[in-house]
């Protein structure tokens, strides 16, 4: 009888202790899981390194980055063409600017063939429109003088009027400058050669028709 007591309250001791090692202070179960690790597999697409973020919620915006550089690109390359573009076009008008200049001058040398070996001559006036008298200063019995500097180009035609001394009247410079207009130079030479352009002055005056008295 006393072996079974003892056997009962050994198996009773050891069953208090097992319970002790699997229990925690406040007696709920402390039973320890190994834990389980597992690999997340991250199927974002894209580079979130590189990927630009929406402005609406703030998140990572796929494939936008690429999309500027696609842009920045073409961008770059538009910019290249404009300028060989512009490189083309420049060397063209250089190369139409240095043409016309040989033509001017092969024009020049045989133009200095005839005249070759004459001596200078200076510009002068070969054709003459006269002025027409402004019919309210010829009431007014205005008369005056009108100083004009004529511009010519290598022909003999007048480019350019200036009045360069003036009557003091409006009418009679406004006349005196659309006759000169009007008016052919011969050029003359200088070294052997025409005249390419040039100035020269002259003056036109204006005299009051005299009146005759009825005998």
């Amino acid at each position: 009888m006393n072996n079974a007591k003892l056997f009962s309250e050994s198996v009773y001791a050891a069953c208090r202790n097992q319970q002790a090692v699997t229990t925690d202070g406040s007696g709920s179960s402390a039973s320890t899981y190994p834990a389980t690790a597992t690999d997340e597999s991250d199927d974002r697409t894209g580079d979130d390194t590189t990927a630009a973020r929406s402005p609406v919620t703030g998140s990572q915006v796929p494939g936008q980055n690429s999309a500027n550089q696609i842009a920045s690109s073409n961008h770059e390359a538009q910019r290249e063409h404009r300028a060989r573009i512009e490189s083309i076009n420049a060397a063209a008008e250089d190369a139409a600017r240095a043409e016309l200049l040989a033509e001017e001058e092969a024009e020049a040398a045989s133009r200095c063939t005839a005249t070759l070996g004459q001596p200078d001559r200076e510009p002068q006036i070969v054709e003459v429109v006269s002025p027409r008298y402004p019919p309210a200063a010829a009431r007014a019995g205005v008369s005056g003088k009108v100083e004009v500097e004529l511009e010519y180009d290598g022909d003999g035609q007048v480019s350019g009027v200036a009045v360069v001394g003036s009557s003091r009247n409006r009418d009679l410079d406004r006349a005196a400058a659309e006759a000169a207009r009007k008016w052919k130079v011969d050029p003359g030479l200088v070294g052997g050669c025409p005249r390419k352009s040039g100035t020269m002055r002259t003056t036109l005056t204006f005299d009051l028709p005299e009146s005759t008295d009825a005998g």
